[in-house]
């Protein structure tokens, strides 16, 4: 949920952006059973909260959002991707 200038920077390794605004079904994974988790920036950033209510509303019943963002992540310790 990150801009794309910031996701290049750094971000959850495996993760796929999106805009939280735009993004389609045909976006997510087909299996509506899977776990989604959206994060953006930090904690002050309401577009993964956003995008989290969208894909709940597409039928996607295990959806979470990272609440700390990509800084709290990092904070943390966890690896990063970059490109």
């Amino acid at each position: 949920m990150n801009p794309r200038r910031r996701w290049v920077k750094g971000h959850v390794p495996g993760e796929v952006n999106l805009d939280p605004a735009a993004y389609t079904a045909s976006d997510l994974p087909g299996d509506k059973n899977v776990t989604l988790v959206f994060y953006c920036k930090d904690p002050g950033c309401g577009a993964a909260r956003h995008a989290a209510r969208r894909a709940e509303r597409m039928g996607y019943p295990h959806v979470f959002v990272m609440p700390d963002g990509i800084e709290g992540w990092v904070r943390a310790g966890n690896a990063v991707e970059q490109g």
